[in-house]
């Protein structure tokens, strides 16, 4: 299980100028000091707990293979994996480890190092085990393949009724939509039991950005938001079915036991701490230093999207509830990041 491999983050959902797959330009790493890096303040526990966290889910390789080329051998993460376990977590000594323990990289895309780093969350959706009352939007389960070929509107239209799918029902179709965009989330049971979901699947439909409609016809202007989008729908109930099947695409989902939302790369994730990237470009588990200018912190490597594409592309993890909403609503600039590589990395 990925926490949010479907991933139609809402910067797709708004406006953009999503890359295309095969169009990325290719990622270059320059070996640089922590002393030209601006703002460097050397990481603190919660980026050394994070990386504690992933180094549970290196690769299975054998010595000498490198993770991805250019990105180390696997011998060299194991060790510094071993370190990071025996290292007391405090800020202190996350600063001395990742001092100790790496030498930092500039990212370009064919010499451009800024790229666009963007936010998301853990929706919150109130729902209940049996349908009744306004609880009538059910939450699907993955179906065999030959279901997925519905859209969303052949769904929403009874497709997959009758056959057992129903995980759980929600009382607002337009929270269950931005669910559906976020891949995952937590489900508030009318029971007063909380349960976390995760995606388990999508149909075999292509992903619309509704935020696009809604700008070229001038229900919304610019700079377009998730908020923005949500106030138009909630103040035209009548169009919300019509508007939200434009997006064809369709997420299915599980239950996950422990509760813990981890990303595409198995791993737990942190709010604030973890990072989405292409994974393409970007091997899961690398600590990363972001810097939009006003963000600024050692990250770590551990999920991935489909509106995630590009050698310096950044999604932020926030976490749950109003806040974490907010900040990733609002999180859309313009940025770069260093890689911190194993200081025996043979990278050149």
């Amino acid at each position: 299980m990925t926490f949010r491999i479907a991933c139609f983050l809402l910067i797709s959902l708004l406006f953009l100028t999503s890359c295309h797959v095969g169009q990325e330009k290719p990622l270059r790493l320059e070996k640089t000091g922590f002393g030209e890096i601006p703002g460097w303040d050397g990481g603190n526990k919660n980026s050394l707990a994070a990386f504690v966290e992933v180094c549970a889910h290196l690769p299975a390789l054998t010595d000498g293979k490198e993770i991805k080329p250019r990105f180390g051998r696997i011998e060299d993460w194991r060790r510094v994996c071993e370190i990071a376990a025996k290292t007391r977590t405090s800020d202190e000594n996350a600063k001395i480890f990742f001092a100790q323990n790496f030498t930092p990289f500039t990212v370009t895309a064919d010499g451009d190092p800024y790229g666009l780093f963007t936010g998301y969350y853990l929706p919150e959706i109130k729902a209940s085990r049996t349908t009744h009352g306004r609880f009538i939007y059910p939450l699907y389960r993955l179906p065999e393949e030959n279901d997925r070929n519905f859209t969303r509107a052949e769904i929403d239209g009874g497709a997959l009724s009758g056959k057992g799918l129903e995980l759980v029902y929600a009382d607002d179709p337009v929270a269950l939509f931005f669910l559906h965009l976020q891949g995952s989330g937590v489900i508030r049971l009318n029971t007063g039991e909380k349960i976390l979901v995760g995606f388990a699947g999508k149909n075999n439909q292509p992903y619309h950005a509704i935020g696009l409609d809604l700008l070229a016809s001038g229900k919304i202007e610019r700079p377009v938001t998730a908020q923005k989008i949500k106030q138009w729908l909630y103040a035209h109930p009548g169009n919300q079915k019509e508007i939200m099947e434009k997006n064809t695409s369709y997420i299915f989902f599980r239950e996950i036991p422990d509760g813990r939302p981890r990303g595409a790369s198995g791993a737990a994730i942190t709010p604030g701490y973890s990072l989405a990237v292409d994974s393409r470009a970007m091997p899961y588990f690398v600590p990363v230093w972001v810097d939009t200018g006003n963000f600024r912190r050692v990250m770590i490597a551990e999920d991935t999207g489909s509106g995630i594409t590009g050698a310096v592309r950044g999604d932020i993890y926030f976490g749950s509830g109003a806040t974490a909403e907010k900040l990733a609503g609002e999180m859309q600039s313009r940025g770069r990041y260093y890689v911190l590589l194993p200081v025996y990395n043979p990278s050149k």
